[in-house]
């Protein structure tokens, strides 16, 4: 067994970061449609934010991949459409009800956290702990930012 590095992780944390890396997109693609939907110029810039940083951490963890020689499709998965989706029928029958996208947005990123809560432990003594742990940490200060928004609009 040899130790794990950066550009030579086990196959297990390769897959684990691919995972990371779709969630991560497709996180970014719902805070873009979002943003895009919404006249709230506050959720605007909130949502906004949220897409670059998911972006980022999308890109941060494809480029650990393929060091590792692997390639990563950054696509939009099926569950993330359904979620866009159910969030334009609820933008389409209530364009104004700022609660409504909060508490999508809200549900949005406890799905991204609990997926980083499953994969960061299991990467425990790998180079990219750190990482994840700094991701996860700035993942859930979003949320808590969301969380504070959507209970001001109640």
């Amino acid at each position: 067994m040899s130790l794990e590095t950066i550009d030579n992780l086990t196959d297990e944390t390769v897959d684990h970061l691919k995972e990371l890396v779709q969630i991560n997109v497709d996180s970014a693609e719902g805070f873009k449609k979002v943003a895009e939907q919404t006249e709230d110029s506050e959720l605007q810039l909130l949502f906004q934010d949220g897409e670059r940083q998911r972006a980022g951490f999308a890109e941060q963890l494809r480029k650990v991949v393929e060091m590792n020689d692997e390639d990563v499709k950054m696509t939009d998965s099926l569950a993330a459409q359904l979620h866009r989706w159910w969030i334009s029928v609820r933008e389409t029958i209530s364009a104004s009800d700022r609660h409504a996208l909060l508490a999508e947005a809200e549900r949005g990123e406890e799905a991204i956290l609990e997926k980083y809560r499953k994969v960061v432990p299991q990467t425990a003594g790998s180079p990219l702990n750190d990482q994840l742990n700094s991701q996860f940490e700035d993942i859930l200060g979003m949320k808590k930012r969301i969380e504070q928004l959507r209970k001001l609009s109640e």
